[in-house]
């Protein structure tokens, strides 16, 4: 997916688009990020969740791409939770679920240069450490098995 841009009195705005359940693929909005967006705008349909935790949560997902992208996300769910989410995951205005409402919030434009550790080097951490537990565990099998040779 490639930015959106508009140009506001002469300032270039860059606006990430998310469709749906985009959001919570972090990688995704990863690629947003690094092609220089300042703002996420996540456009969802929450209706088939009807009345169970499913848009709370999608919510909240939506804040975590905030805090990880640095960036603010501006949400909008038909049937679902719509809101301005800060870059530290605040919530700056809500609507609730299966609610009509028009929300307005004056969202900062950041720097789309300002990239988080996780943009710089994404999933490496949690490899690096799946890699780690694999070596502990043949370590632990060979140690077993040189034990059970020695007796």
């Amino acid at each position: 997916m490639k930015p959106f841009i508009i140009n506001k009195l002469g300032v270039d705005i860059s606006i990430g688009p998310v469709i749906c359940i985009e959001s919570i693929h972090p990688h995704f909005v990863r690629d947003l990020v690094n092609s220089g967006v300042n703002i996420l705008a996540i456009i969802t349909n929450d209706s088939w969740y009807d009345n169970t935790s499913g848009p709370y949560q999608h919510y909240m997902i939506a804040a975590a791409r905030a805090i990880e992208s640095r960036r603010f996300v501006v949400r909008c769910a038909n049937s679902g939770i719509s809101g301005f989410i800060t870059p530290t995951g605040k919530t700056l205005s809500i609507a609730p679920q299966y609610s009509r409402a028009v929300l307005s919030a004056n969202v900062p434009l950041l720097d789309a240069n300002d990239i988080t550790f996780y943009h710089l080097v994404g999933d490496l951490f949690p490899y690096l450490m799946m890699l780690l537990v694999v070596v502990f565990v043949v370590i632990s099998i060979l140690n077993k098995k040189r034990k059970a040779n020695i007796k």
